[in-house]
C-alpha cells in the first residue's frame, strides 16, 4: 500500500510538472527592452550665425559599436533662446534620419537674434528596432549684424563761419527694422570756436528709423569752423574740417562709424 501510493504521488508530481512546461512553451518571451546604444552629436552651419542670416542644424547619430549598422527613425529638435523664446526648423521639426545617420533643421532668415543668444538646441533621437535612443544639445551663439554709418551735409559744402547741419544714416541691410539706439557725433575743424564744434542738443543724438534706415542729426552752430585770414606769410590760408558719426549699435547690430571731412580756402 505505502509503494502504491508513493507511485500515485510521484506520478501527480510529474503532471504538475508537464502543466507546468506546456504553460511556459505558451508564453512568449517579452521582446528585448535593449539594442545597440547611440550618441547623438549636433553641429550648426555656421558655428556662430551673425542676427538675422539663416543657419542649418545637423544632428549625427552614431552606434557606440562599430560595425553596427546606420540607425534609423527621426530626430525632434528644440531651439530655445535665453530669452525663452522658441525658434522651429523650416519645414517640421521632427526630421527622418538620412542612410548616413544624419538629421538637418534649416533656420529661415530673420529668425535668430543675437539678443537672443545663446540658443539651446536639443536633438532627441527617436531610437529603432536596433538602436536605443540618445539626446545631444548644442549651445548656440549668434553674433551682431554689421551695420554701415554715413555722413552728408546739407549744404553743399561747409563754408567758413557759416553754420551747418550733418546727417549720419544708418544701414543693417536686411535688418533694418532692428535698428536703433544713438550716434555720437565728433566734430574738428580749424579756426573757430571748440564750444560751436559741439552739435546743439549734445554730441550723441538718438537715432530716428525709417524703413531700413536710420538717421541723426548734428546741427552746429555759425563759427564751428572758420578759414584763417590771410597773412604776410600765408597770403592763401585754407581750413579744414572733419565731422566723425559713431552709431552705438544695441544688442543685435553691430556699431560702425562714418566720416565726412574737406577743406575751404
Amino acid at each position: 500500500m505505502i509503494r502504491g501510493r508513493t507511485k500515485q504521488v510521484v506520478a501527480a508530481a510529474g503532471a504538475s510538472i508537464l502543466v507546468a512546461m506546456a504553460s511556459l512553451a505558451i508564453v512568449p518571451l517579452a521582446a528585448s527592452a535593449t539594442g545597440t546604444g547611440t550618441t547623438t552629436a549636433v553641429t550648426s552651419a555656421p558655428a556662430t550665425p551673425k542676427t538675422g542670416s539663416p543657419a542649418t542644424l545637423t544632428a549625427t547619430v552614431t552606434p557606440v559599436t562599430t560595425n553596427a549598422g546606420t540607425p534609423t527613425g527621426t530626430v525632434t529638435f528644440a531651439i530655445v533662446g535665453s530669452d525663452a523664446s522658441v525658434l522651429n526648423c523650416k519645414n517640421s521639426d521632427t526630421v527622418g534620419i538620412s542612410h548616413a545617420g544624419v538629421a538637418t533643421c534649416p533656420i529661415p532668415k530673420h529668425e535668430l537674434l543675437a539678443a537672443a543668444s545663446p540658443y539651446t538646441v536639443t536633438a532627441v533621437y527617436s531610437g529603432d528596432t536596433n538602436f536605443t535612443g540618445s539626446t545631444g544639445t548644442l549651445s548656440l551663439t549668434v553674433a551682431t549684424a554689421n551695420t554701415k554709418t554715413k555722413v552728408k551735409f546739407i549744404r553743399p559744402k561747409p563754408t567758413s563761419g557759416n553754420g551747418e547741419t550733418f546727417v549720419a544714416k544708418v544701414t543693417a541691410g536686411k535688418n533694418g527694422s532692428l535698428l536703433s539706439g544713438h550716434v555720437v557725433f565728433s566734430v574738428a575743424a580749424t579756426g573757430g570756436s571748440a564750444a560751436k564744434r559741439k552739435c546743439t542738443g549734445g554730441d550723441s543724438q538718438p537715432l530716428a528709423v525709417s524703413g531700413n534706415a536710420g538717421t541723426a542729426t548734428c546741427v552746429l552752430a555759425a563759427g564751428w569752423f572758420v578759414v584763417p585770414g590771410k597773412t604776410k606769410g600765408n597770403p592763401h590760408p585754407h581750413g579744414s574740417w572733419n565731422v566723425e558719426a559713431a552709431y552705438t549699435g544695441n544688442a543685435n547690430l553691430s556699431s560702425s562709424i562714418g566720416a565726412k571731412s574737406g577743406h575751404a580756402k
